[in-house]
């Protein structure tokens, strides 16, 4: 617990918002053509595709907070949470956009 570097006063415990549930999660894993965008890489990872929280509050479930990362990918991404969280915030950003100039 709290003498675990990671610890992060008991988040991992804290419950989902409501509205987190299967429908968002297909949206989201549609959204990102289900690929893991760990790194913006989109490489083929293997495993189980998770919703991820960029700001990691599982309350924040808006569309612009939530990513596709792959199971391992997504482990990495509870370490250095501040730099991940920059990282996806910026990623999103460039595809909107990217998606804009279409």
């Amino acid at each position: 617990k709290e003498k675990n570097v990671n610890w992060n006063d008991g988040s991992s415990f804290e419950p989902y918002g409501f509205d987190f549930n299967k429908k968002l999660k297909f949206l989201i894993r549609q959204r990102d053509n289900s690929e893991c965008r760990y790194k913006n890489n989109y490489d083929k990872c293997k495993g189980k595709l998770d919703t991820h929280h960029i700001d990691y509050n599982k309350q924040n479930n808006n569309e612009n907070n939530l990513i596709i990362l792959c199971n391992k990918h997504h482990l990495i991404s509870n370490h250095h949470r501040e730099y991940w969280q920059s990282f996806y915030n910026n990623l999103l950003v460039i595809k909107e956009v990217n998606a804009e100039s279409v």
